[in-house]
């Protein structure tokens, strides 16, 4: 029971508790009046019955202020709740790194600034994989796999700081002993480059590489610490992709690993679907498939009413017992009752021989009433003594027969205008739902 449904029921019980004590403060009076000197008397009724009424209209009011109390706290919870998830998907999607092809954009954009930056003629951020072989190069003003000199000697250069795990800065690279061999240091005119690997904690992510070609001017320590702290916004950005990715794969396998989960509690294959909306219709049909409840679905055609209530029923302690379906709109009404409830020998012309209904049939198990909004309001009324009454008469019989069945019914109609234009039982409704 909801926190409306139980306000609804202690106003119930104070109206009610009021209503009988007005009652008996009535008959009071009546009583006392005709008597003698019954002034003071009825004065002190009065006054009582005045206190009265006016405690309860104060604890009326308190207990209103308690429920609006709870009913505000339940909507910000669940307003909290919903932001919570807000915010978990505006974080998996609205950061800058939300795949890979953001990242590679992002890595685009990072060596074209430090190259411009650092007055750099090339430039390329290598991303290393978990074996520390390159796995992807992002370059600025140069291509490493059309120019194999530049390649073999960034590379080398590359492999030495990621080695190391340190900075590299070669001001003069014709002088460096283990560089000057190179034959693209002559060919492509290369005087200085800086190399700083990416760095997080044990984890080398890559490196970022810059050189000079034909400049007198080698790089600075000043462009090696903006470099060093530049590197360290890649990593900050290379471990929030991360973080990311990992998000997107939990946000996007929570929901499978539960659906996962309610498929194994509740068996429905042949309702086929992974969406919120089937996942919220198969929890409920979960919870209420172990008891006698009965269920009233409302959809339209073709959304798979009958497979839902098939379902409820084969997940049930009934499922070892008959199913029986009966579309209410596909028997014509004067053919409905007999078909529903069965018949006796010679109760009608063409009854030659006793025959059961569909709901002695379904003795046990589950009787499925498709569109019931079709049944005539007569029939209504007798399925409705049926429920109450847990018996069942055949036409022309003179005794009736105990049946246990659950009812679940459909329609595609909308049930509640049926209810108010009197073209549908409410206490029926009631019972069905």
């Amino acid at each position: 029971m909801d926190l409306s449904e139980k306000r609804q029921l202690i106003n119930k019980n104070l109206g009610d508790f009021l209503g009988k004590t007005s009652e008996g403060f009535m008959k009071l009076t009546s009583t006392v009046k005709p008597l003698e000197g019954s002034g003071e008397s009825l004065k002190t009724i009065d006054s009582l019955f005045k206190n009265l009424m006016e405690f309860n209209r104060q604890i009326s009011k308190e207990i209103n202020i308690i429920f609006d109390g709870y009913e505000s706290l339940n909507g910000k919870i669940e307003k909290s709740e919903n932001e919570r998830s807000r915010l978990e998907r505006l974080y998996a999607s609205g950061i800058l790194f939300q795949s890979e092809t953001e990242m590679k954009a992002l890595m685009e954009k990072a060596v074209d600034t430090v190259v411009k930056e650092l007055n750099a003629d090339e430039g390329f951020i290598v991303l290393l994989n978990g074996n520390a072989e390159i796995d992807e190069v992002v370059a600025k003003n140069m291509d490493p796999e059309k120019n194999n000199s530049a390649k073999e000697l960034s590379t080398t250069i590359i492999n030495n700081a990621v080695r190391n795990l340190k900075p590299l800065q070669l001001n003069d690279i014709s002088k460096e002993i283990e560089f000057s061999t190179k034959h693209s240091i002559i060919s492509l005119g290369l005087t200085s480059a800086i190399c700083v690997p990416l760095i997080s904690g044990n984890k080398v992510h890559g490196a970022v590489y810059l050189d000079r070609r034909n400049k007198d001017e080698a790089f600075t320590d000043y462009d090696l610490t903006f470099l060093i702290a530049f590197s360290k916004q890649i990593v900050k950005g290379i471990e929030v992709s991360k973080e990311i990715t990992e998000l997107e794969e939990k946000l996007i396998a929570k929901p499978q690993i539960e659906f996962k989960m309610l498929r194994e509690q509740f068996a429905s294959d042949d309702m086929i679907g992974t969406g919120k909306k089937l996942f919220n219709v198969l929890k409920v049909a979960s919870k209420v498939s172990n008891t006698d409840a009965s269920v009233f679905i409302l959809g339209e055609n073709g959304t798979g009413k009958e497979l839902l209530a098939r379902a409820i029923h084969a997940n049930s302690s009934r499922s070892g017992k008959p199913f029986v379906a009966v579309n209410c709109g596909a028997i014509p009404a004067d053919l409905l009752e007999s078909e529903l409830f069965g018949y006796e020998s010679g109760a009608f012309t063409g009854a030659v021989k006793s025959k059961p209904g569909r709901m002695e049939v379904a003795d046990g198990g589950t009787i499925f009433l498709d569109e019931i909004g079709e049944m005539s309001f007569n029939l209504q009324a007798k399925l409705l003594r049926i429920i109450q009454t847990k018996e069942i008469e055949r036409l022309g019989g003179v005794g009736s027969r105990k049946i246990d069945v659950r009812f679940i019914s459909a329609t595609n109609k909308n049930i509640l205008q049926m209810i108010s234009e009197k073209e549908f039982r409410e206490d029926l409704y009631y019972r069905l739902k």
